[in-house]
């Protein structure tokens, strides 16, 4: 609020702001800021979670492509450790047993990998799943 006093020939500008005006202010800060904030924590949460699924994916497409380029007859299931998420494990389980029938397939194998993580006091997976073939990818020539 802008005001000019005047007395006597002598005019004084008085050009800042009341105590009314600036407590208006810091409440509209206030307001303002008190309802970013939450967004703003979801929004930082949200990607630090975003962030280990990545990472718990990653490790388990390593692990997968680790047991494609082992041979055929080696491939076992187990488990295997996560160093790049702290307190994450990873399991490998493989079927045999393709179309269900009962008997086990001989040149074909289902292979499964889950890497568990930590979040925020809950245990999540990440599941990969995939056919490896005796002999790996083959071409039927062209």
């Amino acid at each position: 609020m802008y005001y000019n006093i005047c007395m006597r020939g002598l005019c004084l500008n008085n050009k800042g702001f009341t105590l009314i005006e600036a407590v208006i202010m810091v409440v509209i800060v206030t307001l303002f800021l008190s309802a970013v904030l939450p967004f703003t924590i979801e929004n930082l949460t949200s990607s630090a979670r975003s962030k280990k699924r990545l990472l718990a994916y990653e490790a388990a497409h390593a692990k997968v492509e680790d047991l494609r380029n082992q041979t055929f007859s080696s491939i076992a299931a187990g488990s295997f450790n996560v160093d790049n998420i702290a307190g994450a494990s990873g399991q490998v389980q493989i079927s045999d047993d393709i179309d269900n029938d009962g008997s086990p397939e001989t040149d074909i194998i289902e292979v499964t990998v889950t890497v568990n993580y930590p979040d925020k006091g809950q245990t999540r997976s990440v599941v990969l799943r995939t056919f490896i073939t005796d002999g790996g990818i083959t071409s039927n020539g062209g």
